[in-house]
């Protein structure tokens, strides 16, 4: 488990300082570094990491990558929301993203559609000859995807969160997390759109 949130965590800082508002050339290099090794090398390690000393390196070396990209550029609402729903139901920082990413991406998508078929490509989607849309949305997919394949919790509800919790939740974010949000998420995100991206990842 510790090795599925982890490495999730990886492409959550890669992917989000990407298609970061602050994003820049140096901060994209490390991000693309990241999500690439993290794209090959996540699934052997959590399967049998111990013989793929390789892969487990290969992680630890994105990990420390991913989190420069996110120094550099910055990170999103996916990070922002993530925090909340950690002190609301005491799970992990990487499984709380992994709930969540993947639809924080999908609102975002519009912002930075070229960035997403990057991602997605990075991810080894095949996106070639796909209108940009189509091939940004593979990028939420591959995410789904990888995650899925480690048997990872995919839905709040599972953590015990209920729609009760998400006007509180959204009221503590935008408390605390207005700024941020605005300055690094490439969407402007009103209330109403993070109550929609919470009750999607119920």
């Amino acid at each position: 488990n510790v090795t599925a949130e982890t490495g999730m965590d990886v492409f959550a800082h890669a992917i989000e300082a990407y298609v970061s508002s602050m994003s820049n050339p140096v901060g994209d290099m490390f991000a693309e570094t990241a999500i690439k090794m993290a794209a090959e090398n996540l699934r052997l390690a959590y399967a049998k990491g111990k013989a793929n000393i390789e892969a487990r390196y290969a992680m630890s070396v994105a990990a420390s990558i991913a989190m420069k990209a996110a120094e550099i550029s910055g990170t999103g609402l996916g990070h922002f929301i993530d925090s909340f729903v950690v002190s609301k139901v005491h799970i992990s920082h990487g499984a709380a993203l992994t709930i969540v990413l993947p639809h924080v991406m999908e609102f975002n998508l519009v912002a930075a559609p070229r960035k997403f078929a990057r991602i997605a490509e990075f991810m080894g989607e095949p996106v070639s000859g796909l209108p940009i849309m189509d091939a940004a949305k593979k990028a939420v997919a591959a995410v789904n995807r990888i995650s899925r394949d480690m048997g990872m919790i995919q839905r709040l509800r599972e953590v015990g969160i209920t729609e009760a919790d998400i006007p509180q939740l959204v009221n503590d974010l935008f408390r605390l997390k207005a700024r941020p949000i605005e300055l690094f998420n490439p969407r402007s995100a009103t209330r109403e759109d993070v109550v929609g991206i919470l009750k999607a990842a119920l």
